[in-house]
Parts: C-alpha cells; structure tokens; sequence
C-alpha cells in the first residue's frame, strides 16, 4: 500500500473544478488501496466539518484523510492548559457592559459597540449560544486596526489590519497558554502573504 499526499490551497463543501476533480482522483486511488491525505494550507475552524459532510454525500473516500496545516500545529497545542492572563482576558471580554465604557448592545446582530468620551473603541460579537465569538478594535479615527478571534476561553488567532490600507498586514495564531505559534505577514499594497 502506497502513502499519497495531494496538496491543494483548500477544500469545502460547495467547491468544484479543481478540488472536485482532486477529491475524484483521490477516491479512485482509495478504491485501489492507496492511503490517501489531501493536504490544505488555508486557515479553517472546521475542517473536521467539512471531511464529514463530503463523505456522508459520497464526494470523499471513506479513507482519505483531510489534513491541514494550521490545524497541526493547533493539534500540536492542544494539550496546554488555558493561561490565567488569557482566561483573564476572556471572562474581561465576555462581559457585555464593560467600566469606563459607554456600551449598546443589538440583541438582533447579538454584538455590543462600545465607546469612551465620544469615540467608536470596539465592538464584540457573541454566537446563538452566547459565546464569544471575537472583538474589533478600532482607532480614533474610527480604522480597525485589529480582531481578537476566541476559541475555547482564549484568543486563538488575532488579525492586524494596516490603518493606510484598511488591508490584513498580519495574522497571529495563538496557543492556549498565549504562546504565538505562527505568524503571516502580508504585503503593504498587494495584499499577498
């Protein structure tokens, strides 16, 4: 039995062309035995999701694999207990109504922006189950200038937005201790990483 690895930029539920006829090669290679990884190098929170939905509809082998690079080194960090700074900052930020902040809270988009003296300072967005989802910063000029993903009671990945461009300059990933464990840096004007 042969050990195949098929790389490709990403895979989801509604793609077609290239990753469909990607995903039709690695069935046909499972069929004949051969272990098969389709190897993805974009950035998703569920890919595990995604695997099981194109099997269930028979678009994936049984067999093939879906790995992906960040979540290998998240897997890598998985056993690190949440740090008492980054729990600290979570149950901060969970909190809809925050001192010395002016807050309103849209209970229809389920996010709360907040203000201090007049200006626009951030904004939260919680999901269906009131977990925190992430938190926009801004500055004032009222420019994002970055947002805090949580994942799990801790910031997971933080987005840096260049305040000339309003475009991503860098991408932090972060393991449960507060550890940044990759980072991506974009190109001023292309946006290319």
């Amino acid at each position: 039995m042969r050990r195949i690895f098929s790389l490709i930029y990403e895979i989801d539920i509604e793609k077609g062309g290239i990753t469909s006829s990607m995903m039709s090669r690695s069935f046909t290679f499972a069929e004949r035995g051969h272990k098969i990884d389709l190897v993805t190098l974009d950035y998703k929170d569920n890919y595990d999701q995604i695997e099981q939905v194109l099997k269930s509809a028979g678009r994936l082998h049984a067999d093939v694999n879906i790995l992906n690079i960040y979540d290998d080194y998240k897997n890598q960090h998985k056993h690190i207990k949440i740090g008492e700074v980054q729990q600290s900052y979570y149950d901060q930020n969970c909190n809809r109504f925050e001192e010395p902040y002016a807050a309103h809270h849209n209970e229809e988009k389920l996010e709360t922006e907040y203000f201090k003296n007049g200006l626009y300072i951030k904004k939260k967005k919680w999901d269906e189950s009131d977990n925190l989802l992430y938190v926009d910063h801004f500055n004032e000029n009222m420019q994002m200038t970055k947002r805090e993903f949580f994942h799990g009671g801790y910031v997971n990945k933080t987005v840096i937005f260049d305040t000339r461009s309003g475009k991503i300059n860098q991408i932090h990933y972060t393991a449960p201790d507060g550890f940044c464990y990759l980072t991506e840096w974009y190109h001023f004007k292309t946006g290319a990483s």
